[in-house]
Formats: structure tokens, C-alpha cells, sequence
């Protein structure tokens, strides 16, 4: 706790606690641990704060306060003293404390994080199980439209970390931040945690709970309609309903689940294969456990994107990933993420684009702070070319989640998209200013430069992204683009042929060699990979995006505009 600081007086103590004197002199019949002195010539009486902390944490719920938060070292301690404590288990819930403490009248609270919670079994290999804990109330939370919640990507940034609460509000925008410890054994698990809010920053609530694994999803809707009440967010009836249709889940399944998120989550090609596997053992343990599906559906869905030399062909995981996403639904028609899933689904193989269209509006309507499901939605509404309505979404995504390095750039995207190739160089700079190595801020400058025609640029940028990220489809189809815009066309032509012999063994997109080609002025081998890409099924969005200006020499030809009738493009 430090060294115990002596107060001598009234005014002083009234300081250390930020109340007036007349509140804390009323205290002193609450047990306010104060002395007095036995010489006149000395101030009444003195108090020590280590004395007055150890009394306000035992008596606060008698007063009319709020206890003021400590620094960062401290505000956690009485999570880690809890923590160690060993419950009996018994049915149903466990709520080993009350509301601890009595909230004034306070400012209104709309927006709120779930810091990283605290993983005290002292087994590192549990991260993933308190990560997913958090993971999970943030998206309990954010089904109320009056709050809004911090994405996963962003609050995770300051896992380990201690800075100051106040700083961390300040950094994420935040009026209220939730901060816990999760402690795991064997089929138990056990939750604490605690709201805290800034300006002035105050201690409104704590509580802690402990259950069997099987009703973790009671845990999480019961904190979630519990900070709810305490921020005074106003709760409409269909949330009621939301935060509680909850069921019991076998814990194996809930552990393999979480496993598979914390895998999902890494963005790698590996991540993903094992993402896949857990959501598989989670689904074979629980069969009716819908989060399970979603989470398969978005594994074979991005294993579609994954970095790396190769893609997986889009008929080798967009049907598995429909299927487990409609299972999900279909068990669960309130999970905001199987409706993102869906609309990317529909969008990028369906070539369903008002299907597209509803099921993002939906995982918005259902989960308002999901911030993947805005990013997704804004760059889907620039193929319609909607671009007004895509930067609103891009940027609710930004306030959501303001860390992520996914929605940045993504709005470089949707400049570059919409033709702004100078703000999306800016974009991409201000990236690599934050992280040099970055490979997709390397790539999509690239792509700007080419789109102001700065060929020599554009070719430096893409031979960076290829040192960083290795030699991807899309960083060699640009690279050979820029080399023949730029008429060096002996070693466009070499990449084209390499990229030729690798579509004879892996998978490339037609579209992507498309480009290739109308970079050397080859306009009829274009045309050709684009009806392979048709073929395909690729994601032929994106000839109302980025390949609008990449594949503009062949806008005239009959041919491409047969090709885009028959992709039914939205006007």
C-alpha cells in the first residue's frame, strides 16, 4: 500500500477523501479512524490514510460516497486480496458481495471499456481463458445501444500494463472504465470485477462471483445488465431480452471456444488452422452451442485472406463457412457476429449484395459497438460506391476500436477507393509512422501511388511490402503492374509468368492477374483472367473498388461490361 501519509487535521482528512469536512466529521460516528490529541496547543486530531483505507474498504457501504480510486498499484489490490480467497461451491450463483458501494448523483455515462481482465490462476497457459471472459463482456455490453464499448483489439493493448486509470480513459475516450480478475479451478471459475469512473475518477461498484464453467454465460449477461444498471444506461425491452437468453454450455465446449478465439484472433495462417480445430472440438462437445459455429464460420472464412504466398480457393471454404454460420443462426439469431460473418459471406461469394446489406445492418442493429461489423460494412457500402455513408461507418468503427491497425487501414481503403490517392498516402504514412514494418501499410501506399500514377514510388513501396510480408499474390500483381506502367516490362513479364505457373498448383485470383496484365498494356489476357475469375467465384466487389481504376482501359470493351451485368453490381 506505500508508506501511510499522516493527516492533522479535518481539512486534511476531507482532501484525502475529496469530501467536505462536514460529511467526514459525520463519519467519525461510522468509525472514521481518527485520533485526538491530549495537548491543547496541537490540532485536535490526526488520522493516518493507511488507517482510513483499510476502514473505507471495510465500511464504505454504510456512506453516501464513493471511495476515490488509488494509483495504479493500488486500485487492483483489493481484486488480488479476493482473489485469493477459496469458496465452497454450491447451486446456483454465488455472489459473495453486495453492491459494495453507494453511488451519488453522478454525470450521465455513454461510454465505457472492459480493461484486459486479470489471469490470478498463476498459470500463463489460462491467458486465453481471461481474455475470452473479456472478450465476452464486451460483447454483452455492447449489445445496449445507449453504451458505447471499446472493441477487444483496442483495450487489449494495455494488457500487463499499469498505467494510471485516468490516462487510459483519456486514451480510449471513455467516461467509465471496467477493470477484474478471473481466477480458474478445475470446473469453477471465479470473476471479479469493478466500475470505475473518471472525472472526477471514483469507485462506483464492485462485485464477485463464482460458479461452476457451465453457467458462464449467466456470468456474463448478469455483470453485463449489472453495469448496465450502474452507469443508469437505459435498457430498451428487446436488450432485456438479449442479456437474458442465456443457457448453460458445456465447459469443455466453452474452453475449446475460447481457445479457438484467442487462436482466431492472432491473424496468422496458423492462428487460423487452429482456430478451426478448437471451434471443431468445441462443437463436438456441445453441438447446440452457437458461438462455436460463428467462430468456425470466421476461421474458414478469413483462412480465405490469410497472408502468405497462397489463399485457399474461395469453393474450399466459403460453403463450410456458410454452413456453420446459418447453423449458428439458426440456434442463436442474436449473435451480431454470425450476421458480419454472413454479410461478408454473401458479399464476397454470394455476390448477394442486399443479402450482404441486410445481415451487416443486422449485426449493427443487434450488437451497436461491434466495431468489425462497421469496418466490415463501410468497405462493403464502396462497392455500391456509397462512400458517405462508408466513411460514417469507418469512422464509428475508429471511436470503437481507435488501436486497431485493421480499421486504419481500411480507411486508406475507402480514400483510395473513392479516388482520394494523396489522403490515402497520408493514411498509409501515418501507419508506418506508428509501426516501420508494417507490410499492409507498405502495400496499400503502393497502391496509392499507382493510382497518381508515381510508378517508381509505387514500385519501391511494393518491394517493401514483400520483404515484410513475403511474396503474396496481390504485392507481386502490383509490383509487375507499376514495373509496366513504368516500362520496365522484362521483369513485369517474369512476375507474370511466375504468377501464370503458380494458378497451374495454388489458387490466385483471375481478377489479380487481371491487373498484371493491363499493367504491361496486355488487355485481351485480362479480359480472359477476368472471366476465369467469374469462374472462380472471387471477390468481384472489387471491380467497383480498387480494380475501377487499376482495370480502367477495359471499361469500353462489351466484353467487361457483359461481365459486370451478370455480377448484378448495386447501382
Amino acid at each position: 500500500m506505500g508508506t501511510s501519509a499522516r493527516l492533522d487535521s479535518w481539512k486534511a482528512i476531507a482532501a484525502y477523501l475529496k469530501r467536505d469536512e462536514s460529511t467526514v466529521r459525520r463519519w467519525e460516528k461510522e468509525g472514521l479512524p481518527v485520533h485526538r490529541h491530549l495537548h491543547a496547543k496541537k490540532a485536535s486530531i490526526y488520522a493516518y490514510s493507511s488507517e482510513i483505507d483499510a476502514w473505507w474498504n471495510e465500511g464504505r457501504t454504510r456512506l453516501e460516497g464513493v471511495k476515490p480510486v488509488a494509483g495504479p498499484r493500488r486500485r487492483l489490490a483489493w481484486l488480488l486480496a479476493i482473489g485469493s480467497i477459496l469458496l465452497a461451491a454450491g447451486a446456483g450463483w454465488i455472489l459473495l458481495g453486495d453492491r459494495l458501494i453507494d453511488r451519488p448523483a453522478t454525470a450521465e455515462i455513454t461510454s465505457i471499456a472492459v480493461l484486459p481482465l486479470e489471469n490470478l490462476s498463476g498459470d500463463p497457459q489460462q491467458d486465453y481463458f481471461a481474455d475470452g471472459i473479456t472478450e465476452a463482456l464486451i460483447a454483452e455490453l455492447g449489445r445496449i445501444k445507449a453504451l458505447r464499448v471499446m472493441s477487444r483489439s483496442s483495450v487489449m493493448t494495455y494488457k500487463g500494463k499499469k498505467k494510471p486509470l485516468e490516462q487510459v480513459a483519456r486514451e480510449l475516450n471513455v467516461d467509465a472504465l471496467v477493470e477484474g480478475a478471473v481466477v480458474r479451478e478445475g470446473s469453477r471459475v471465479r470473476v471479479t470485477v469493478q466500475l470505475v469512473r473518471m472525472q472526477p475518477e471514483r469507485q462506483l461498484w464492485a462485485e464477485r462471483y463464482e460458479h461452476e464453467i457451465s453457467s458462464i454465460l449467466v456470468l456474463q449477461a448478469d455483470l453485463a445488465r449489472a453495469i448496465a444498471g450502474e452507469v443508469r444506461a437505459k435498457l430498451t425491452p428487446p436488450e432485456q431480452v438479449l442479456l437474458s437468453r442465456v443457457r448453460a454450455v458445456d465447459p469443455q465446449a466453452y474452453e475449446a471456444y475460447l481457445k479457438g478465439r484467442f487462436e482466431w484472433n492472432k491473424a496468422t495462417p496458423e492462428g487460423l488452422r487452429k482456430a478451426r480445430e478448437s471451434f471443431e472440438e468445441s462443437i463436438r462437445k456441445d453441438p447446440n452451442f452457437a458461438p462455436a459455429y460463428a467462430g468456425l464460420a470466421d476461421a474458414y472464412a478469413w483462412s480465405y485472406r490469410s497472408p502468405g504466398p497462397t489463399l485457399q480457393p474461395p469453393h474450399a471454404v466459403f460453403p463450410k463457412a456458410k454452413s456453420a454460420v446459418l447453423k449458428a443462426l439458426e440456434l442463436d439469431d442474436t449473435l451480431a457476429e454470425a450476421y458480419a460473418s454472413l454479410g461478408y459471406i454473401k458479399e464476397a461469394y454470394d455476390w448477394d449484395w442486399e443479402g450482404a446489406e441486410r445481415a451487416y445492418r443486422r449485426a449493427i442493429e443487434l450488437n451497436p459497438s461491434y466495431a468489425t461489423a462497421h469496418h466490415w460494412y463501410a468497405l462493403y457500402l464502396s462497392i455500391p460506391r456509397r462512400f458517405e455513408e462508408a466513411f460514417a461507418h469507418i469512422r464509428r468503427a475508429e471511436e470503437l476500436d481507435p488501436f486497431s491497425r485493421r480499421v486504419r487501414n481500411g480507411k486508406g481503403w475507402l480514400y483510395m477507393w473513392s479516388g482520394q490517392f494523396d489522403r490515402a498516402i497520408q493514411q498509409a504514412q501515418s501507419m508506418l509512422e506508428l509501426e516501420r514494418d508494417f507490410g499492409e501499410a507498405h502495400y496499400a501506399m503502393g497502391l496509392a501511388y499507382i493510382g497518381n500514377g508515381m510508378y517508381e514510388e509505387a514500385i519501391a513501396s511494393h518491394r517493401r511490402a514483400i520483404a515484410q510480408s513475403g511474396e503474396s499474390t496481390r504485392s507481386l500483381v502490383f509490383l509487375a503492374h507499376a514495373l509496366g506502367k513504368a516500362g520496365q516490362t522484362t521483369e513485369a513479364l517474369k512476375i507474370i509468368a511466375d504468377l501464370t505457373e503458380r494458378a497451374r498448383h495454388n489458387y490466385v485470383a483471375g481478377y489479380l492477374v487481371a491487373i498484371a496484365h493491363v499493367g504491361i498494356g496486355n488487355n485481351e489476357e485480362a479480359l480472359r483472367w477476368l472471366e476465369h475469375a467469374f469462374e472462380q467465384r472471387a471477390e468481384l466487389g472489387n471491380l467497383n473498388r480498387g480494380a475501377y481504376f487499376w482495370l480502367q482501359p477495359l471499361h469500353s470493351d462489351p466484353r467487361y461490361q457483359d461481365l459486370l451485368r451478370r455480377l448484378r453490381l448495386p447501382a
